[in-house]
Parts: C-alpha cells; sequence; structure tokens
C-alpha cells in the first residue's frame, strides 16, 4: 500500500488531479493526501453505479458545481479522476448558491475551486488516457492475476512502457534490463520492427544504452550533425530525437534503460525538456517500487 501511496503522490502531481481507487462496492483503497487540487470537493463513491453514469468505456459524473469526475475500470474496481473543471469555470455566483443550498461554507467552496484544474477536451482526453495506460500500475496484490515472475514484470514494463510514451509523444520505444554477465537485452518494446530487436546483449558501458546506465545519466539526443558523438550510433535515420534513460529499483535487483524515440524535428522547445523528463523520471522510479 505504501508503495501504491507514491506511485499515486507521483501521478497527482503530474496531472495535478486528484486520483484514487474504490472497489465496485465503493469501498476506498487509495485515497489522495491533502494536496492544491480540490480535494476536499472529491465526489462520494460510495455508490458509484448510481451516481456515475456509462461515458464511452468509462463513467463520468457532474456534481451540483458544474464539476466532472470519471472512474476507469479496472480488475476489480475503479480508478477515479476529479474534480476538475472542462473548458471553463462558471460565474461565482453560481458555486455561491450551490453552496448555499447544500450548507456549504461559499467561502471555502471558492477558495476549493481556485485549487481545481480547468483542462480542455484535448487536455482530458490525453489525461484519461494516460490513466488507461497506467491502470495496470493502479491495481493491489489481491487483485493481480498470479503468474510467473516473468509475466509478471513483463507486463508491468509493457504498461511503464506505454505510459512512457504516451507522456513524451514518442512513436516507439523500448525497456532494457542488466541480466548479469549475459548484458542489457530489449524485455519489452513497441512500435521498433523486429530487425532491430535481435541484436547481441550490450556490456555495461556498450552503445548508447550501456553507456547511459554506466554513467546514470539520461541522455537526450538529436539528429543534428553538432551533436555529441553518441548521436553518431543511432541506427534508425527517421528518428529525430531520443530518450536514453537509466533506472534502477530501489533494492537495485532492477536495473535497465528506458529508450524512447521521437520522429519529430525540435520536439523539445520552449522548455518543455526538463518537463518531460521530469515526469518521466518521476513516473519510472514510482512504477519501479510497485515491482
Amino acid at each position: 500500500e505504501d508503495r501504491l501511496k507514491t506511485l499515486f503522490k507521483y501521478f497527482v502531481d503530474v496531472v495535478r488531479i486528484n486520483i484514487f481507487i474504490t472497489t465496485t462496492t465503493g469501498k476506498s483503497v487509495i485515497t489522495p493526501e491533502h494536496n492544491p487540487y480540490g480535494w476536499q470537493m472529491i465526489v462520494d463513491t460510495s455508490d458509484i453505479k448510481s451516481t456515475f453514469r456509462k461515458s464511452g468505456d468509462l463513467l463520468e459524473h457532474v456534481d451540483p458545481y458544474g464539476l466532472h469526475h470519471f472512474a476507469i475500470p479496472i480488475r476489480a474496481g475503479y480508478v477515479v479522476l476529479g474534480p476538475l473543471i472542462i473548458n471553463k469555470k462558471l460565474e461565482r455566483t453560481h458555486y455561491t448558491e450551490v453552496a448555499k443550498q447544500l450548507n456549504r461554507d461559499p467561502d471555502d467552496i471558492l477558495d476549493s475551486l481556485d485549487e481545481i484544474r480547468v483542462v480542455s477536451q484535448n487536455q482530458l482526453k490525453s489525461i484519461l488516457d494516460l490513466i488507461s495506460e497506467a491502470k495496470d500500475f493502479f491495481v493491489g496484490e489481491d487483485d493481480v492475476d498470479k503468474g510467473s515472475t516473468t509475466t509478471e514484470l513483463h507486463t508491468s514494463l509493457k504498461a511503464l512502457l506505454n505510459l512512457a510514451m504516451r507522456l513524451s509523444r514518442a512513436q516507439s520505444g523500448s525497456i532494457m534490463l542488466l541480466n548479469g554477465s549475459k548484458g542489457l537485452s530489449i524485455m519489452v518494446s513497441e512500435g521498433i520492427k523486429p530487425e532491430y530487436l535481435n541484436g547481441t546483449p550490450l556490456k555495461l558501458g556498450e552503445g548508447i544504452s550501456g553507456y547511459a546506465l554506466q554513467e546514470k545519466k539520461t541522455l537526450v539526443l538529436t539528429d543534428k550533425a553538432e551533436d555529441n558523438r553518441i548521436s553518431r550510433l543511432l541506427k534508425r535515420k527517421e528518428i529525430k530525437q531520443s530518450i536514453v534513460m537509466p533506472f534502477e529499483s530501489p533494492g537495485k535487483n532492477i536495473r535497465g534503460v528506458l529508450n524512447l524515440n521521437i520522429e519529430e524535428t525540435r520536439y523539445f522547445m520552449d522548455g518543455q525538456q526538463d518537463q518531460i523528463l521530469g515526469n518521466l523520471s518521476q513516473i519510472t522510479s514510482s512504477a519501479l517500487q510497485t515491482l
């Protein structure tokens, strides 16, 4: 549970919206701690099947204030996201009147509303897609279908890769793990042609990924001619930018590299690089704590 709470804290800070888990009967599994995202106005999920309405593959609830809450089904319950505001806030007089009707302090409600994120429809879709990609992490041990350790690890790494690709808008990527003397090998991949997947495992310090892991240094590589000498090792000409991020689990029993490939020229602009790398580092670190 402590690991899940850590993971949730990172996700909440990334999307700046509350995220929590309930069972199908409305019992809280993981709830957000006090935070600046309107946690005081989280929806009551004790009867989620009655208060939420089906909206595509998700469930949605709009509360009396006009705040939106979404529930994404998982194995034995829901990941609930909210409150949030879509497009723009209503007039403050509206919120004041509703607060009075519900016997809430209008000033407290207005203060809470100032903390709640306003998103466009496109931003909402991206956030919901992000949470859907990450839902494999949002399960307790009792909800996970027990299989071999290898199968569970593969499933978790695949979910992490898909999540990282969405965060970075990468078109392809892989996660490599260091397996003692056998070297660094690809465990999971997405969007990479088979001919790039069957290479000889890399030794620590060998190739871009081996170098990043040895130096414990995240590399951002571009196709610019003046870029550092390591960029010349990139074999796929369609790649304009790559992120090579080393990682290790808290007990250091899992060490590897996250590789993300972006086919868009000049993708990192206007300070995006630091934010994207920070989000990737946070999510990777917190996800590894669940393995």
